[in-house]
């Protein structure tokens, strides 16, 4: 088996280096990984001993992030270390202030893991969420480093649970703890005799924590005005699309539109969308009282969703809808697109009908319309979305506790 995942892994690896010459992400990740590789070469000790984490891409570094800032703030003298697989999470955070390290994870090798663990011989390594290369994993097992598991989810259809995912459940067996998400994750690892906790995502602690924050946005109250505001977050052209459709039908509410990719040709696009009834927030200089507003950076949305009376959350028409729980935690009804199907806090949302299903333009506007001519059954709606993140805090607390007793 590890021989025919060895072999699968290099021919993987061959056709993203063909596609690095044409296509922009697999070019990042091919020169990401070989700068890794040489960074890594150059280290002498100052990393030794390190605080190690893994994450895939952005989502799984912002269940990671609650963990890192605190373990800083618990840990000055030690050092931390990040790496990321995919371009869409080490081209944002690249320059996070809280790691000493930021790489991409190189190729899954023996020989790359050796190098790896060599240099950094970390103290502790988080794995978050899946991303299970089998070397990486086995070194660190071998070198005995305690090796934890955090925000994993499991499913029916996944390898472990194939009769021909011997080599995956190894890997399963590699980690000292595995904290899931939920029951049901628990009870399929359970059937393969692998032991784990259940453990609430941790980014429903980010969520409280950036919602309790005391943010100075005094250039949104200007363009709020008082009036009723509508966030529309983590947008894709197929929902900016429905928004103008029924663009009408809003003009008494001033609309914030944060694009998922934020790159300067989508951002364009965006634009031109809207045309002269919006201005871009790195322009804020030049408003003249436009009634939507393009949030054209990273990092800000979470905190914006503070000034909505209802936020729409992208990607519902495309693969999956992004992270309601930034905006439940707002206590504020939450609409989104028919793909949840990888969202368990969308789909638990649905079936508390605090979030809601939308399928074109013409729905998209009833349904606001609905919920802003009845502003006490909103608020009441908003309260089921924020009541669903406060029961699951603590997720942050618990690993926490357990690295506490490892280290």
């Amino acid at each position: 088996m590890l021989i025919i995942y060895d072999f699968v892994l290099f021919f993987y690896t061959l056709i993203i280096q063909g596609l690095s010459l044409f296509h922009h992400k697999a070019n990042l990740l091919i020169k990401g990984r070989n700068e890794s590789i040489e960074k890594l070469n150059l280290l002498d000790s100052q990393l030794i001993g390190c605080f190690y984490f893994h994450v895939s891409s952005l989502g799984e570094f912002e269940q990671a992030r609650t963990l890192i800032e605190k373990i800083r703030l618990k840990h000055p003298d030690k050092k931390i270390v990040l790496s990321f697989y995919s371009p869409s999470g080490y081209e944002v955070r690249k320059n996070y202030t809280y790691a000493d390290l930021i790489i991409y994870l190189p190729k899954d090798s023996k020989q790359n893991a050796q190098l790896l663990w060599k240099k950094l011989q970390p103290s502790f390594i988080f794995w978050v969420k899946y991303d299970f290369w089998y070397h990486y994993l086995c070194e660190a097992n071998q070198l005995k480093i305690p090796l934890v598991l955090i925000c994993s989810r499991f499913s029916e259809d996944q390898v472990f649970f194939k009769w021909y995912g011997f080599l995956f459940r190894k890997i399963l067996g590699f980690f000292d703890a595995i904290f899931v998400q939920n029951e049901h994750s628990k009870q399929l690892l359970d059937k393969i005799n692998v032991p784990s906790e259940i453990c609430h995502d941790t980014r429903f602690d980010r969520v409280y924590e950036i919602s309790q924050q005391s943010i100075s946005h005094e250039f949104l109250d200007t363009f709020i005005d008082n009036k009723k505001c509508i966030v529309f977050g983590s947008t894709w052209p197929k929902d900016e699309k429905l928004i103008f459709e029924i663009i009408d039908s809003l003009k008494d509410y001033k609309l914030i539109i944060a694009p998922h990719n934020t790159n300067e040709k989508d951002i364009y696009q965006t634009k031109k969308l809207f045309q002269q009834d919006s201005i871009l927030y790195s322009n804020r200089n030049l408003y003249k009282n436009e009634s939507i507003l393009i949030i054209d950076n990273i990092g800000m949305l979470a905190s914006v969703y503070k000034k909505a009376c209802i936020a729409y959350i992208g990607g519902g028409f495309d693969v999956s809808v992004h992270n309601v729980l930034e905006a439940a935690v707002y206590e504020i009804p939450v609409l989104c697109g028919p793909n949840t199907q990888k969202s368990i806090e969308a789909i638990a949302l649905k079936a508390a009908q605090s979030l809601f299903i939308i399928h074109d333009g013409k729905m998209l506007g009833e349904q606001i319309e609905k919920l802003m001519r009845n502003e006490n059954n909103r608020k009441k709606i908003g309260l089921i979305n924020s009541k669903y993140v406060f029961e699951r805090l603590g997720g942050t607390e618990k690993i926490l506790n357990y690295f506490e007793e490892k280290i």
